[in-house]
């Protein structure tokens, strides 16, 4: 059930929204061309953002880190557990 929800929201951002990054600068720039982190970046962001999305409607989802930050430099990383371990979504 779960994944099937998790894929047609994903057919949703292929279909109809085109899915991209945008810099700092404001340049949007298609998921394709970001780099392997920054891409991993990019769907724990869509991760967390369901979770909060889900538990703001008061169904509760399970996080699931499977090679989360695999692709991370060693910076990035202590970044994103620190994100993690502050949400409160998760908990």
């Amino acid at each position: 059930m779960l994944l099937c929800l998790l894929a047609e929201l994903a057919l949703e951002f292929r279909v109809f929204q085109p899915l991209a990054a945008v810099t700092p600068s404001g340049v949007e720039v298609d998921v394709d061309r970001l780099s392997q982190g920054a891409a991993d970046q990019l769907w724990l962001a869509l991760r967390l953002a369901s979770v909060k999305e889900a538990v703001a409607g008061g169904t509760s989802l399970p996080f699931i880190a499977d090679a989360l930050m695999v692709n991370y430099d060693d910076g990035r990383a202590a970044v994103g557990f620190e994100v993690l371990s502050k949400d409160e979504a998760l908990r």
